[in-house]
């Protein structure tokens, strides 16, 4: 069972989207999005 390496690898995809769209998108992201 490898489910800590799941684990991992979709936290890091995650991580790497979230600050992809924080970075470029961050406006858009804060008007489409509420948090």
């Amino acid at each position: 069972m490898r489910r800590w390496l799941i684990t991992t690898v979709a936290t890091a995809l995650v991580g790497m989207i979230v600050k992809k769209l924080t970075s470029g998108d961050d406006e858009k992201t804060r008007k489409g999005r509420r948090r």
